[in-house]
């Protein structure tokens, strides 16, 4: 194993083990339209971790990790989050974004009357939900085009019609 110190998002984790040879169950969090194992995968402290797809199993990736044979060898990892190297990701296209490049992104209006910035971003299921805080309160807000006008230079415009219904 190699330890990095570039900068690294995560991608995914070892949601449990699975069997007595030492497979883990790899859950992806990540909307990559490639195959996350096709990039070098690190765990959080930027130590590689080597990690071999077997299957596919009710929304994980069944895998083994590299010289782990049992079990109670996997328990540990049990939990462990996945990266890969930002510098590795697939470019975009227009109107595409990573949760990255949303956070701490300046929220605004035409007008200029609601005014704040992205604190986090969610998907429970349904699709991305913006959490913004706007003029002192927190809501949360799809990232749809119902609500979002525009994301350039760093400036997320919003509807403002739409956005005071969920005020």
């Amino acid at each position: 194993m190699t330890t990095i110190n570039n900068t690294l998002l995560h991608v995914a984790y070892i949601s449990n083990t699975h069997g007595i040879q030492g497979h883990v169950l790899v859950r992806v969090i990540s909307n990559l339209t490639s195959d996350i194992f096709a990039f070098n995968l690190y765990t959080e402290s930027g130590t590689q971790i080597l990690l071999k797809k077997i299957a596919d199993r009710k929304g994980a990736h069944l895998c083994k990790i590299d010289a782990v044979k049992t079990k109670n060898d996997a328990i540990p990892f049990k939990g462990i989050k996945i990266y890969i190297k930002e510098r590795e990701i697939p470019k975009l296209e227009e109107n595409e974004f990573y949760v990255k490049d949303l956070l701490s992104k300046s929220v605004t209006t035409p007008s200029g009357n609601i005014t704040g910035s992205v604190v986090s971003v969610h998907n429970f299921g349904a699709g991305d939900i913006l959490e913004l805080s706007l003029n002192n309160k927190t809501i949360m807000c799809p990232l749809s085009n119902i609500f979002i006008l525009e994301i350039k230079d760093g400036i997320i415009t919003l509807h403002e019609e739409n956005i005071i219904s969920l005020t």
